[in-house]
Order: structure tokens, then C-alpha cells, then sequence
């Protein structure tokens, strides 16, 4: 599966940790959003989010929503390491292992964990290529 996720350099397969830390980033993230995966992996995932959608907990939401709703889908403006702003269209869904459900988010903590715990998410994003605003 990685080889799939690493060849489709047009996507953004993410996947995190119950709490939102980093544990995969692909080639497409590392192109679409300018992180390497050693500079992503163990962040927080929102690092792709602009400062308005991180004030709101847009990321979290988007967990929840995930786990809750078995998906969440999302076309929105997301950040670029060099701090410009990129229109993205996004799907999360939740992952599982066959040990366990998933679990709901659990609070954040201060040092991530590179864990496939249940309760994990998957996140796919792909660039818009018009690059105009969902209100235009």
C-alpha cells in the first residue's frame, strides 16, 4: 500500500495517532504541502491547517467527524511550509485494527507518539488545480 500512496504524487495520504500527531506522510504530501516526512512525522497534524482553521480546532473536528461519521470530507484552504495558503479538497476517515474499534479522540498531549493505535486517522488530500476560493 505504501508503494500505491507514494506513486500518486497528485494525493496526500496522512495518517496520524489517536491524539493528531504525524506517524506517515507520503511523497504527494511532501509535494502538495513542502514538509519532507522527516519534518512532518511527529508534528501535530495541523500543521496543514491555516491559523483561523487552527483557532477553531478544525482539525480536531475533522477527527471527530471521522470517527463519528466514518468519514469527512472538506474543501478548504490548507497551509504550505513555506506559510502560503493552498485550496485543497480532503477526505479522513478513521482507521482500525481488527484488536480493537475505534476509540474517540482522546485529549492532546505534549509529545506525540508514533503509534497505530485504534482510533487512528487517514487523511487523503488532493491540490485544486483552479486555485480559487470554494466562495468564488
Amino acid at each position: 500500500m505504501r508503494l500505491v500512496a507514494d506513486s500518486a504524487t497528485d494525493y496526500a495520504f496522512i495518517t496520524t495517532d489517536p491524539e493528531g500527531c504525524i506517524t506517515s506522510w507520503s511523497k504527494g504530501a511532501e509535494r502538495i504541502f513542502g514538509y519532507s516526512a522527516s519534518e512532518a512525522i511527529g508534528r501535530d497534524g495541523d500543521i496543514i491547517f491555516t491559523p483561523e482553521d487552527r483557532a477553531r480546532s478544525a482539525f480536531r473536528l475533522e477527527m471527530d467527524q471521522a470517527r463519528t461519521e466514518g468519514r469527512a470530507n472538506d474543501d478548504r484552504w490548507h497551509l504550505h511550509a513555506d506559510g502560503k495558503q493552498i485550496f485543497c479538497s480532503g477526505i479522513a476517515t478513521p482507521r482500525t485494527n481488527s484488536a480493537a474499534r475505534t476509540s474517540p479522540r482522546r485529549q492532546p498531549v505534549p509529545a506525540c507518539k508514533g503509534s497505530r493505535a485504534a482510533g487512528s486517522c487517514s487523511r487523503m488530500t488532493r491540490r485544486n488545480s483552479w486555485g480559487r476560493s470554494p466562495n468564488c
